[in-house]
């Protein structure tokens, strides 16, 4: 389980069980922030697990997604509709290939993931925008 302030819930179905996305948000430390999508099940028990291998890009799959980036900027991570999340695309602060999270901001276009068959596909270059 990877520990945040979770502040969005949708739930879906995956071979017939009700699985939960979470949308959250972990403020790591002085140089890094993080946005993280992830699954929480209910087990027949009661209890709560947390990650499940259902997000796909370019053919890996992960069981949540953790975005990492500069603890002083702001990016964007919502649910766009039932069966799309999105989040800011990010890019390096000072315009060069440096990926460390510490230097990674939006660069004002958007990704995400939509849900297919039980699964969360990354799409890029999303558009985000209102429909009004």
């Amino acid at each position: 389980w990877y520990g945040a302030l979770y502040y969005a819930l949708q739930p879906f179905k995956k071979d017939k069980v009700t699985h939960y996305l979470v949308l959250g948000i972990d403020y790591g430390n002085s140089t890094i922030s993080r946005k993280i999508i992830d699954v929480m099940t209910f087990t027949p028990e009661g209890g709560i697990t947390f990650g499940n291998d259902c997000f796909s890009k370019d053919e890996n799959v992960s069981s949540r997604v953790v975005i990492e980036y500069f603890s002083e900027g702001v990016i964007t991570l919502r649910m766009l509709s039932a069966k799309t999340v999105v989040f800011d695309h990010l890019a390096s602060i000072y315009g060069d290939q440096n990926s460390d999270p510490e230097f990674m901001g939006s660069e004002y276009s958007f990704d995400g993931y939509t849900l297919k068959k039980g699964n969360w596909r990354f799409i890029s270059k999303v558009d985000a925008r209102n429909k009004k």
